[in-house]
């Protein structure tokens, strides 16, 4: 097997990276047309436009991974709200 042939399944596994990344991948699909723009539009004289390029798609990795960290804990707010409701009307019977 061949060493991209390698690379494209490191993340596959049993499926479940492929399952669950849906809302990165929307994201990075998302920003990805934003990038290419603003990295055509620095002009390429010395080592500044690959640091300021670098800088800015860590920042937008950073806040799509905050933006859905805080997703996730929205969920998990709601679920276990909905589980304390569950349990106080049990309890009420």
């Amino acid at each position: 097997m061949t060493e991209a042939a390698t690379a494209n399944q490191a993340m596959q596994g049993a499926g479940y990276y492929n399952r669950n990344s849906n809302l990165q991948a929307a994201g990075i699909e998302l920003a990805l047309p934003l990038l290419e723009a603003a990295a055509r539009a620095i002009p390429a004289d010395g080592a500044a436009p690959l640091v300021i390029t670098a800088y800015s798609v860590v920042w937008l990795l950073v806040f799509g991974y905050l933006w859905s960290i805080w997703r996730r804990i929205a969920r998990t707010e709601h679920d276990l709200a909905e589980v304390t409701r569950r349990i106080a009307g049990a309890q009420r019977r």
